[in-house]
């Protein structure tokens, strides 16, 4: 990658601490920690911040994303021994590897990679979806028992059953499963061809869907790069408080933590 500055924001907006980024010579990443569907002691900033310290450990040894993933899952797991249900995390990945920058995507966090003499932006995983699916209603679920983010089996298994089952958006994220290295979204680019790239939780991008703050994924990097991320998240927080009573804009909570790493030219 070039020489491109970076800006950094990560905030805890539930409490919980759930998202994190992890920034090291050659080597980015964001993590969006998972509610857990069930109660565990198991704190899950923890969980998603040992993640993205194993995939880097995995980095240094091996270059092959599939293998980076699948090391990085395996080692998690067998430090926490704790099923998805309790702990995972959605993860974008940035890292050198020669004279290419591999970008991954596992889950929905998410990946804009603004390229030279390319008149498309480069979006992993993809636009953001209008309906959460079945993934997202047993997170609204869930998150509506007061003061409570447990939920009965009964209630639940459904719900997860019915996401699992989904041909069309299968479950995808780091977990307890290393198999699921084989669901990573890969793409490779030239280093020299990035002029920009934003790497972030739903957190984010919720700006684009469900505030509609922004037409698309490209012109959410556009206002980060033109605003500044700080700037970006300031006014998504704005638009989340004055819609309060989540009548506008449908979600499962008020405001979401977010994590998100920005890498653009330095400004004048």
């Amino acid at each position: 990658m070039k020489a491109l500055q970076i800006q950094r924001v990560l905030e805890a907006a539930t409490g919980r601490g759930a998202d994190r980024f992890l920034v090291r010579d050659g080597f980015l990443a964001v993590a969006d920690g998972a509610i857990p569907v069930f109660e565990h002691p198991l704190d899950v900033g923890e969980f998603t911040n040992y993640a993205l310290q194993s995939l880097y450990r995995a980095y240094e040894v091996t270059k092959e994303p599939e293998e980076i993933f699948r090391r990085a899952i395996q080692e998690t797991q067998e430090h926490f021994e704790v099923e998805s249900i309790y702990a995972s995390c959605s993860v974008v990945v940035a890292y050198k590897d020669g004279d290419q920058t591999v970008l991954c995507s596992l889950g929905d966090a998410s990946l804009i990679a603004r390229l030279e003499d390319e008149q498309d932006d480069l979006v992993l995983p993809g636009e953001p979806e209008n309906d959460a699916g079945p993934g997202g209603r047993l997170i609204a679920k869930l998150l509506s028992k007061e003061k409570s983010y447990g939920m009965a089996w009964e209630e639940a298994l459904p719900l997860m059953e019915e996401r699992r089952n989904n041909p069309e958006r299968p479950l995808q994220v780091f977990g307890d499963n290393p198999g699921a290295a084989e669901n990573l979204v890969v793409r490779r680019v030239a280093g020299d061809k990035i002029s920009a790239l934003l790497l972030c939780s739903d957190g984010l991008t919720h700006l684009v869907k469900p505030f509609c703050g922004c037409d698309c994924m490209s012109s959410l990097l556009d206002d980060c790069l033109r605003d500044g991320l700080e700037a970006t998240v300031s006014r998504l927080r704005r638009i989340e408080i004055k819609d309060d009573h989540m009548q506008d804009h449908p979600r499962s909570r008020l405001q979401d933590d977010l994590a998100a790493l920005l890498l653009s030219p330095p400004r004048d």
